[in-house]
């Protein structure tokens, strides 16, 4: 079974060979490597060419070049869209992968539509365990996503490709941190999910990344998936209503506690941010999401101030 790894490239010299030799030197050899070049202005391809010209006998490797720099979305697009493989895979080209990786997500699927596995950091410790794992069909993916068993970002998921192309699930063009609104969509879309213990993928934080550069800007794109959310979760009865508010609600706190916490933002800014919780009759029985929400429905300057103390508390315990 062929198996197709997108690599979008961007401004990446110092990290491309490590993510590269990473797939190279899978256990698991029926793959393909597609590499996108976004038009990066360092020396990113250059290396890629010396690596290649180095290694005669990989011949695994498609190079894609965009005639200008489009992004993110549209690099894994384009990966998408000229993938030969059954399953896809997206890696990112500062991160890494173990080197059973694609065995591992081999061996534990059974024709589903979508396997997860967990996630290292550089360390070698958990970035992200799962923790309910096992298979889930129809009804129970909307709940795994819902109660947040299921990760936000686009990397370390294995995903059939006629499913992706079925269900138009490409990544919304232009958009920043358009992993959150991609993998909504694919959990409302799929029909089988694994999600097993093993981590397989390895995520290197880096300063100056937009994960830890977090900016008004960031912050608005954020929003942007957050409204296309709600506004399909209001035209579409998910399953479990219960645990669909508990999602809205902690991923909206979350968010704008970090338009404040790393974003830095002024007073002015935060009541700018465009954005509007939906009005929720049904907010369960967590006294930690009816606090959340109480926050929420408070005049913004207040959500400020409280966001500024929080703020300064965790900083006090981390000291």
């Amino acid at each position: 079974m062929l198996i197709s790894i997108i690599i979008p490239i961007y401004n990446v010299e110092k990290y491309i060979e490590r993510c590269l030799f990473s797939v190279f030197n899978q256990t698991y050899k029926e793959i393909e490597i597609i590499l996108v070049n976004d038009c990066s202005p360092d020396s990113s391809m250059e290396i890629v060419e010396r690596i290649l010209k180095e290694n005669p006998i990989e011949t695994r490797v498609k190079v894609i070049n965009h005639d200008e720099n489009k992004g993110l979305s549209d690099a894994r697009n384009t990966g998408i869209i000229n993938a030969q493989g059954e399953y896809i895979y997206f890696l990112d080209s500062d991160d890494a992968i173990t080197l059973d990786c694609i065995q591992t997500l081999v061996n534990n699927s059974n024709g589903e539509e979508v396997i997860i596995a967990s996630v290292l950091k550089d360390d070698k410790t958990l970035y992200w365990e799962n923790q309910n794992i096992g298979g889930y069909k129809g009804n129970e993916v909307f709940d795994a996503y819902f109660n947040g068993d299921i990760y936000d970002m686009a990397c370390n998921k294995l995903v059939k490709k006629d499913f992706l192309i079925n269900n138009q699930l490409f990544f919304k063009p232009k958009l920043i941190h358009e992993d959150f609104l991609w993998s909504y969509q694919v959990a409302m879309a799929t029909s089988s999910m694994i999600i097993i213990k093993e981590p397989t993928y390895i995520y290197f934080v880096r300063s100056g990344s937009l994960n830890t550069n977090f900016t008004k800007r960031n912050v608005d794109n954020i929003f942007i998936s957050f409204r296309i959310i709600q506004e399909d979760i209001k035209k579409n009865k998910y399953y479990n209503l219960n645990s669909v508010v508990c999602f809205l609600v902690c991923k909206s706190y979350d968010f704008k506690y970090l338009a404040v916490k790393d974003a830095k933002m002024t007073l002015k800014e935060y009541l700018e941010i465009d954005f509007n919780l939906i009005d929720l009759s049904m907010i369960g029985q967590k006294k930690a999401t009816v606090l959340k929400y109480s926050i929420l429905k408070m005049p913004g300057f207040i959500q400020f101030y409280i966001f500024k103390i929080r703020k300064k508390l965790q900083m006090s315990v981390n000291l």
